[in-house]
């Protein structure tokens, strides 16, 4: 099974081999033990369990208490060409019920839902544990028809943003995770990437006022996203630092 998740690193995030303490808790799914994995940020902590998700058979459901963070992996996991989804309070009642369309057609490889407690709260009761394991055949009631509300969270996250220069430092981050051999979402998550092609900064500093950049990533990646945004809005005369 090693090697198969082998072929699936290489094949989806283009690694050729693991990161230390991978191989051991990628083992631990493989048969089936439980495990605790402590990892430093860009230890690759995820690709603990979404390459045997993708290696293995059957649907890996994830639970997580942060929506932002699972939608930041999703994304991710999108590029990469993994067949992923999450459900959680911000997806309209139409986008929840695509996911679960693709959870009973078996398209999925990993489901993201939020944990039970003081966070937003999808519980999994034993005849959904059946479905989800393709034990049983659900019987789907045509829902009363009414027109589709928009999320306020996916509403507001993209008013004023252009969505031409996200997608242009959408690639420029996939560049950058390539070149470091680290998930995408590590460089900047998709909320950083909305706000910097909503503000569209000129300068260093103007750079340092988006949430989430800081002076490490600012080093790091500051002139190469500066460049990005300035070309783009050259090439479409766009007004810069709004």
């Amino acid at each position: 099974m090693i090697k198969n998740i082998e072929k699936v690193l290489a094949k989806y995030w283009g690694y050729e081999g693991f990161l230390p303490l991978q191989r051991q808790a990628m083992e631990c799914i493989t048969r089936g033990k439980d495990s605790i994995v402590v990892l430093p940020t860009g230890g690759g902590k995820s690709l603990c369990f979404q390459a045997p998700a993708v290696a293995m058979p059957g649907l890996a459901v994830v639970v997580s208490p942060l929506i932002s963070l699972m939608k930041d992996q999703v994304d991710a996991l999108a590029e990469c060409g993994v067949a992923a989804a999450r459900i959680d309070s911000s997806l309209s009642a139409e986008e929840q019920n695509s996911v679960i369309s693709r959870i009973l057609n078996q398209t999925l490889r990993l489901l993201y839902i939020s944990k039970s407690g003081q966070y937003n709260v999808l519980n999994v009761t034993e005849s959904g544990w059946h479905i989800l394991r393709g034990k049983q055949i659900p019987r789907l009631l045509e829902p009363a028809q009414r027109p589709a509300k928009a999320s306020k969270i996916a509403r507001d996250s993209w008013e004023g943003v252009n969505r031409g220069l996200f997608e242009a430092l959408r690639r420029l981050r996939s560049k950058i995770s390539g070149q470091k051999k680290v998930p995408a979402y590590i460089i900047f998550g998709d909320r950083v990437l909305r706000e910097m092609a909503r503000r569209r900064p000129s300068t260093f500093d103007g750079l340092l006022e988006i949430k989430g950049v800081g002076e490490k990533k600012r080093q790091q990646y500051g002139k190469a996203v500066l460049a990005t945004i300035k070309d783009y809005c050259r090439v479409n005369s766009l007004e810069m630092d709004v």
